[in-house]
């Protein structure tokens, strides 16, 4: 008579991404399909040493390791690395002020390796400019959207908000004057919106104030 044992054959497998984007989760996946009855699974790596699951949640790079063992008490272990796509840091200002025909430009240029769309497309020199330069003749908020290809091909987006605040046009208006015989000739300033009105003669000193001289 002859006697035959099986001996079991663990094929420990992890899926998942092998990249992500930074500020995102991943879940990788522990399986071996040939065994019999229900595995164990011990994970090691970053956060997640001892894990007993079968899968689990990461967001950092590293190297991540699963052993499986299933009821006869034979084992496999296999290891999967996740890399992470970055984004510089890019403090764009929430909020940028100028006064009616002006222009300001961005005070911070973001990583030229990166894509940008900015939206609205009013008021703004280049859409696609990583430090453009804005001449709303309203208040606007314009919402930016950049975007980081690695080298593997994960495309990672992240956006961000501007508000340029545009200060109403004063339509400053000057009426009067009159022969210059005259001895005396009278001024009248008028503006669009409330404002504090100084008046200086051709010399630049200061002679009146308010909208009337």
């Amino acid at each position: 008579s002859q006697f035959r044992a099986r001996v079991p054959v663990i094929s420990a497998n992890i899926s998942g991404p092998n990249n992500i984007c930074e500020g995102t989760t991943a879940i990788l996946r522990a399986s071996d399909l040939g065994v019999v009855g229900t595995p164990a699974f011990i994970w090691e790596g970053q956060g997640v040493d001892g894990s007993t699951s079968d899968s689990i949640l990461v967001t950092a790079a590293g190297e991540y390791c699963v052993t499986i063992i299933d009821p006869t008490g034979c084992s496999n272990r296999t290891c999967r690395i996740l890399t992470v796509t970055e984004f510089d840091s890019i403090n764009l200002p929430g909020e940028l002020n100028i006064c009616f025909g002006e222009a300001i430009q961005l005070p911070v240029a973001g990583n030229p390796s990166y894509t940008y769309l900015w939206s609205p497309s009013t008021g703004i020199d280049n859409v696609s400019s990583n430090q453009p330069t804005f001449t709303p003749t309203d208040s606007t908020t314009y919402t930016v959207t950049i975007t980081n290809e690695s080298s593997d091909g994960t495309v990672c987006e992240t956006s961000s908000q501007v508000s340029v605040n545009v200060a109403p046009d004063i339509n400053l208006q000057v009426i009067g004057g009159g022969p210059i015989c005259d001895p005396t000739t009278t001024f009248t300033a008028t503006t669009a919106v409330d404002t504090d009105i100084v008046m200086f003669d051709a010399s630049g000193t200061q002679v009146g104030t308010g909208n009337t001289y």
